[in-house]
């Protein structure tokens, strides 16, 4: 009972940043996914015979060949539709879906409470691994302890599954790590939430993967064995999450009648750039791409070429249905022709984003209330009356200091890092080092941190969100080696034998206090 108590509690303050504000944050792209579920749900829907589907996507005509839509593509859905089939690729339907039924149920608030128990579930199995016979009271103090100092709360309170990718990270480095503390319910949870992880966004994958095999290098270099079968079952989940994710977009397609397209980002990437400019000024000369027509704008903002709306500086929003997909078709000729003419300018450009989102952690930019009207109206089509709530909310006012929010997370961002390195090099002078399953776990989630920088900078550029869904978990790192360290020093200091792992501790499964508990909470 405790334990449930205990998790309630923790997404409780969890949900303080949502709470402080008066609703959840949305985001610009929080509309895409709830479409995305729209869409799917209806097409279903359609498919089975329940009942009509003809909501905001309704299932399309087929499209020819030529990119034109045959007699029957009349009505304002179906061009709706066909306009969609042109970004939504890149929304999971595995957030789409759930968002927009949780939407319609009861709006922002029941979406953003569901991610507040996932977390805090998440947070009492890791410390329950970690650290046999804690209190319960341990989750809630870990959950406020995040919220106070790191963007945790927030993500947590933003409807976008970004707050997924580091659970996931956490949810993989305890499973490498703690694998024979957790019990058989403890185990299935925390895949689940890798799988999610993976399900919910398409860079999540490759970032998870690198965090898994820098732990495998890791638990390598140390001569030790308890890893392998935590790191085979991560790389199994991650694998079975790619092919589900595969496995939904055709299902889409064939539910939807058309082709899912991702919008052409890495094309708006290395245009804006710089060296994509000037490998279009010289193929526009002899090719007739579909971006030569809009060379005369400036080109040098890639959320301008994408999403803008401005006549003098967008690209693909504006653009007609044949136009867009023109554009998405002939990405792979522009990247590939840019790559060629000017590896060094492109390997410069992009090195330079990855170090600018190595700064970039803000929460103002991305929780930006002043949306266009369209937006909230389109909100308020899901749940009636959110947009109301939303404009009395203490970020639509300009009431929340984010500022001073960014700055302190932060700064303890920074003092985090600090105090990983020092125990590192604490470790490598002392006889007695970091213990292997804190360190295996560390190694996970500073590569996926890593990871989601190095990607996320090159592939799409350095934006504040990218910057903040890996900021929460550097003190995770810091607390993993001072709690290693801390069992190894007071191992010695008893004069105990030392043990080449952490293992003589007794697992979480076996305890008379968790045991039944964690199977009732997981």
């Amino acid at each position: 009972m405790l334990d449930f108590v205990a998790v309630g509690v923790a997404a409780l303050c969890l949900l303080a940043p949502a709470a402080w504000n008066g609703a959840p944050f949305p985001n610009s792209d929080t509309l895409s996914y709830l479409r995305v579920g729209d869409a799917a749900a209806h097409a279903m829907l359609d498919k089975l015979g329940i009942a009509d589907a003809g909501a905001w996507l309704p299932r399309a005509p087929d499209v020819e060949p030529d990119g034109s839509a045959d007699a029957s593509a009349t009505s304002a859905s179906d061009e709706a539709l066909r306009m969609g089939t042109t970004y939504l690729g890149a929304r999971s339907i595995y957030y789409g879906l759930p968002a927009y039924l949780l939407m319609v149920l009861g709006g922002f608030w029941v979406v953003a409470v569901a991610q507040a128990v996932l977390a805090a579930v998440t947070l009492r199995v890791v410390l329950s691994a970690m650290v046999p016979y804690i209190a319960p009271g341990a989750t809630v103090a870990l959950a406020a302890l995040l919220t106070l100092t790191t963007p945790l709360g927030f993500l947590v309170s933003n409807i976008m599954p970004d707050v997924f990718l580091g659970l996931a990270a956490v949810s993989a480095a305890v499973l490498m790590a703690w694998f024979d503390r957790l019990g058989r319910s403890g185990v299935v949870f925390l895949c689940l939430m890798l799988a999610a992880g993976v399900l919910v966004h398409s860079t999540h994958a490759p970032i998870l993967a690198a965090g898994v095999l820098a732990g495998a290098v890791v638990g390598s270099l140390r001569g030790l064995a308890f890893w392998r079968r935590g790191t085979v079952m991560s790389l199994v989940v991650i694998v079975a999450g790619l092919a589900a994710v595969l496995g939904a977009k055709k299902a889409e397609e064939i539910a939807l009648g058309q082709p899912l397209r991702n919008p052409p980002f890495l094309m708006a990437r290395v245009v804006a750039d710089g060296p994509g400019r000037a490998w279009l000024d010289a193929a526009c000369q002899e090719r007739d791409l579909a971006l030569c027509a809009f060379r005369d704008r400036p080109l040098d903002d890639s959320q301008a070429i994408l999403w803008g709306t401005d006549p003098a500086s967008a690209v693909f929003w504006p653009a007609d249905y044949a136009t867009r997909v023109r554009l998405i078709d002939e990405e792979r000729e522009v990247v590939l022709g840019t790559l060629l003419s000017d590896p060094l300018g492109v390997a410069s450009a992009t090195a330079t984003n990855v170090l600018r989102l190595t700064g970039r952690t803000a929460l103002a930019a991305e929780l930006d209330w002043n949306m266009p009207p369209e937006i909230w109206r389109d909100f308020d089509d899901y749940a009636p009356g959110t947009a109301d709530a939303y404009a009395a909310s203490a970020a639509y006012r300009d009431a929340i200091p984010f500022a001073l929010v960014d700055g302190w997370f932060a700064a303890v961002g920074i003092a985090a890092l600090g105090a990983a390195l020092a125990l590192l090099v604490y470790s490598a002078r002392s006889a007695r080092g970091i213990g292997a399953a804190a360190m295996i776990a560390g190694s996970v989630i500073i590569a996926v941190v890593a990871a989601n920088i190095v990607l996320c900078g090159a592939a799409s550029g350095p934006f504040d969100r990218y910057g903040a869904r890996g900021l929460w978990l550097v003190p995770l790192v810091a607390l993993a080696f001072l709690y290693g360290l801390r069992r190894t020093v007071g191992t010695a200091t008893r004069g105990a034998a030392p043990a080449p792992t952490e293992r003589a501790v007794p697992t979480a499964a076996g305890s008379p206090q968790f045991g039944s508990k964690l199977e009732e909470l997981t």
